[in-house]
C-alpha cells in the first residue's frame, strides 16, 4: 500500500544524511549549509535548555514544530527496603544520580499537518 503523495513507507526513519539532502532539495540550499543551520539550532538549544539545581525547568519553542522542556531531577538516596511490585520480593533500592529530563511536545501547527 503506497502513500497517495508518493512518499515511502514510514517503517524506517531517514538517516541524518538523507534528512539533510531532503531539506537541501526543498530549500535550494547546499547540504553543507543545511548542516550548519542544524548545528546552530543545536547550539541554541544547548544554551537555552541548560539547567542546574537553581533552575528547575527551562523551555524552548521551535516555532510551528515543538516545545522542548528540560527539568533538573535531583539525586535520590537508595538503601530503602521495598517490595518489588512485579515479583513481590523484598529488595534494596539503589542510589540514582542527578539528571536532566528532556521532553518534547508537538505544537498545534505540527499536529494539524500530520492529520
Amino acid at each position: 500500500m503506497a502513500k497517495a503523495n508518493g512518499a515511502k513507507s514510514a517503517s524506517k526513519s531517514l538517516t541524518k544524511s538523507q534528512f539533510f539532502t531532503e531539506i537541501a532539495e526543498r530549500t535550494g540550499l547546499k547540504k553543507a549549509d543545511v548542516a550548519k543551520v542544524f548545528d546552530a539550532i543545536a547550539d541554541i538549544m544547548k544554551k537555552q535548555l541548560r539547567v542546574s539545581k537553581n533552575d528547575s525547568v527551562k523551555s524552548l519553542t521551535l516555532p510551528g514544530l515543538l516545545k522542548v522542556r528540560a527539568k533538573y531531577v535531583p539525586a535520590q538516596k537508595g538503601g530503602k527496603e521495598m517490595i518489588n511490585r512485579f515479583t513481590g520480593e523484598k529488595m534494596i533500592t539503589k542510589d540514582k544520580p542527578a539528571s536532566v529530563r528532556v521532553t518534547a511536545r508537538a505544537l498545534k501547527a505540527l499536529k494539524e499537518k500530520l492529520m
